[in-house]
Parts: C-alpha cells; sequence; structure tokens
C-alpha cells in the first residue's frame, strides 16, 4: 500500500524517532527455576514434588534436574522441605509482586510490593538491573525475588514471572518502512517497537503520532505486534501533543456512557424548583474567559437604595446523578482546548 510521507519530518521531527539499535534482546523467564517459584508462590502452600512436577507440566527428562534443583533451592534456604517430600517458601525466599517502574535506560524499580505469603519488610522498592528484567516492561503487575539487599538499604530483585501487562494500548510515532509499518513508543520506558498488523489508513503518514493496540508478543523480543486504534495526526500540532500527554500517563479523558447519556437529556429549558430562587431575569457575567470549557459560576451587581447587592451564583450539581461521577474526582487537568478529568477509581 502506498503512503505519502510528510515532507518535513525528517527535518523537523527527529526527536520522534528511536535508533531500533537500542533495543536489546531481552532475557526469558521461563527457565525451571522461575516456573518453580512462581508456582509456589501461586499456590501459597507447600506442594508434594510429585505436584509440582505434574502442575509444571515437564517431560520425564526433566524429573533429575528438578529435583536437583529443589535440593539446591532448599539448602540456600529458599525453599523449605515439608514432610520430607514437600517444598515450601523458605525463611530466605524473597517473594513478593509489585508494579514496575522503569527508566528509559533500563533499569526499573519494583513499587507497591506485597506478599501472599508473609510480610514484606523492605524499607526501600527493590531494583532491578536491565538483565534481571526478564520480559517486563515499565507498569507490568510482577512477581519479582530480591536475592539481595545492599548495605544502603536498597534491595536488588530479579523478574520471576509477569503477572499482568500494565498497559494493553500506546501512543507511538510510525515509521513507514519497505515491508512494514513500525511503530515507536512515545514514552522510551518501553524498551520495544510495535509491528502493526492488518489493513492500514490511506492516510497514514511516516512521522505520524498513533494509538496502537499491543496484541501480543513476537518471537523477537525487541517488537510486539499490534494494531492501529487511532491515527492522531502532526505530532507538533498542540492538540496531538496534548492527546500524548493524555496517553503518556494514562489520564482518563472520556466520562461514562451513564453521565453522556443524562447530559444529552438535558432539556432545553428549565423549570424553576421550589427550593431555589429564580433569578434568569437578572444578566449575570461569568467570571471565566469565552475559551472555558466549564462556565460554573457568575456574577451579578444590582444597584440599590442603599447601595449596590452582589450576586454570586454557583452551578449546583449535587442534586443530579452526575454529582454521582464528581464525586470520584480528584481534581480537573486543564490543558489548551482540552479537559481531563482525573478521578480515583
Amino acid at each position: 500500500m502506498h503512503r505519502k510521507k510528510r515532507s518535513k519530518f525528517k527535518k523537523k521531527s527527529k526527536r520522534h524517532t528511536r535508533d531500533t539499535h537500542k533495543h536489546s534482546a531481552q532475557p526469558k523467564t521461563n527457565t525451571l527455576y522461575h516456573q518453580l517459584l512462581t508456582l509456589l508462590y501461586k499456590a501459597g502452600i507447600p506442594l508434594h514434588n510429585k505436584e509440582i512436577f505434574k502442575q509444571l507440566d515437564l517431560p520425564l527428562s526433566s524429573r533429575k534436574p528438578l529435583n536437583k534443583l529443589l535440593i539446591r533451592l532448599t539448602s540456600e534456604k529458599i525453599l523449605k522441605q515439608v514432610d520430607k517430600v514437600g517444598y515450601g517458601a523458605g525463611p530466605k525466599h524473597g517473594l513478593a509482586e509489585g508494579i514496575v517502574d522503569q527508566n528509559a535506560k533500563g533499569f526499573g524499580f519494583v513499587t507497591s510490593l506485597s506478599s501472599r505469603i508473609g510480610p514484606v519488610k523492605y524499607d526501600r522498592d527493590p531494583f532491578l538491573s536491565p538483565n534481571n528484567m526478564g520480559t517486563a516492561v515499565h507498569g507490568d503487575k510482577v512477581l519479582i525475588r530480591v536475592f539481595k539487599v545492599k548495605r544502603d538499604g536498597r534491595p536488588e530483585a530479579e523478574v520471576l514471572s509477569v503477572i499482568g501487562r500494565g498497559r494493553e494500548q500506546l501512543a507511538g510515532f510510525v515509521s513507514v518502512q519497505s515491508n512494514q509499518t513500525i511503530v515507536y513508543p512515545e514514552d522510551t520506558r518501553y524498551p520495544f517497537s510495535i509491528r502493526l498488523q492488518g489493513e492500514l489508513p490511506e492516510d497514514l503518514h511516516d512521522g505520524d503520532a498513533v494509538i496502537v493496540k499491543i496484541d501480543g508478543e513476537s518471537d523477537d523480543s525487541r517488537y510486539q505486534q499490534g494494531s492501529l486504534i487511532e491515527v492522531l495526526g502532526d505530532p507538533d500540532s498542540v492538540d496531538v501533543q496534548m492527546r500524548l500527554v493524555i496517553e503518556k500517563h494514562n489520564l482518563p479523558h472520556q466520562f461514562n456512557e451513564k453521565t453522556i447519556a443524562q447530559t444529552e437529556a438535558i432539556p432545553d429549558t428549565i423549570k424553576p424548583s421550589k427550593n431555589r430562587l429564580d433569578l434568569r431575569d437578572i444578566q449575570h457575567v461569568t467570571i471565566d474567559g469565552e475559551t472555558a470549557k466549564d462556565f460554573d459560576d457568575a456574577i451579578s451587581v444590582q444597584k440599590i437604595r442603599n447601595g449596590y447587592r452582589l450576586y454570586v451564583s454557583i452551578a449546583d450539581v449535587s442534586h443530579t446523578p452526575i454529582c454521582i461521577f464528581r464525586f470520584y474526582v480528584h481534581h480537573t487537568l486543564c490543558c489548551p482546548r482540552h479537559i481531563s478529568q482525573i478521578t480515583a477509581y
């Protein structure tokens, strides 16, 4: 499919490209060691060695390596033996789960620690080197094992498995190549590129900002498979920049269906309430500018016999179902020509 290229892309948008050679193959986390510790953590109770072998669905040739691994981890007190043939988490298991906060350089930290097999006693977030990141990326929920605590109190950990992916969609920039279309994530903390699958629109340009859905991993860990959700357009546009900020920080920018349905049902004329004073005959002036998105208060000044009377009229939606949505709003983020509601859920 032929696609036009933005004529000024190479000149003005070097910041929207990325050197693909910076991507390095990530270490896999599907070794017997990783599988064993993940299984025992998820089980939460000691398991018989035969049950371990069965649940890991291992070939017969792996029985001996598994027994050797169980003996080694028991000697290192990562595991403990229960009833001679059972194994569970030992005093030095170091197992916990949390969220990856990754740096663009490849290393990261694990935040929001918790563990189903005991309290987490680390005062600082565990450090993940690039070699210990496994297949995890920024925002993923992961199972880790802390294997060392430095003198300064900083724990060092390794990713055993990914419990859940943090993001299903990302913003990025299109690179139209000879036989494929690649999207480089705008957030450089994601150490992979996305190969777009399926039919693409004719108006997709090289350098366009887009929103893509991550469909799954590929054989090459430098790439993910993805599909196009939305073409944002020129990344130097103010509106597109705002969308990139929203997508990068995963800010909610759409109201729920119930709120939209209620606003559409609001009549053009309003009947005065018995419990409210009707001031529609008095001319008010809003204190917000003409480009404001939320006109929620206004003032009016009237000359009376003894001076002046000031009216400050404030919108009150507390008696409407919309208030249910507003109840969860922490604050409102105001961007040029855009408002984003920051909610608690």
